[in-house]
């Protein structure tokens, strides 16, 4: 018998960037890629509970 869970929440795009190093603050800087990810409270405590 297996458990069933059903999870209720919001679900949030996070936009991850990548840089050589961390700018100065208040500086600028230029990203060498950037990907978007899938993420939220709900999403990530049903990849824990998996």
């Amino acid at each position: 018998m297996s458990t069933k869970i059903i999870y209720i929440g919001v679900i949030t795009h996070d936009i991850v960037i990548f840089v050589d190093e961390m700018p100065a603050r208040g500086g600028k800087f230029r990203a060498h890629a950037a990907e978007m990810v899938g993420g939220g409270m709900v999403a990530n405590a049903a990849v824990a509970v998996a």
